[in-house]
């Protein structure tokens, strides 16, 4: 049975190289800290490994590209902290705060 695997595609090459980052630093910073092998060809990663893994990975990168997509100049630090972040709470979005209590008017008091 193959490995499973996931597929991210990024809208351009030059976004593709950014997350990628120098000599694919990003990529192997990712595949160590989360235990999956990402394959990219042109514009297209391809993870696998661990489905829960992957498709820890598969966010992780998407949420990464979404911010390259913004023009956001990714670099190796932000990536670590995003693995990090991703990795104690699975349900957060990168650049977002899951644990942001939010206030409304009427919850404030006199």
């Amino acid at each position: 049975m193959a490995e499973p695997s996931a597929r991210l595609e990024l809208i351009d090459n030059d976004g593709a190289r950014a997350l990628a980052g120098g000599r694919s630093e990003n990529l192997r910073l990712v595949e160590k800290r989360l235990g999956v092998h990402i394959g990219q060809r042109g514009n297209v990663f391809l993870i696998s490994g661990e489905p829960e893994k992957v498709q820890l990975a598969e966010r992780l990168l998407a949420q990464l590209g979404a911010l390259i997509e913004k023009k956001y100049p990714l670099g190796l630090e932000d990536v670590e902290q995003a693995s990090k972040v991703l990795l104690n709470d699975p349900a957060r979005t990168c650049g977002k705060s899951s644990s942001t209590p939010s206030t409304s008017p009427a919850a404030t008091g006199p």
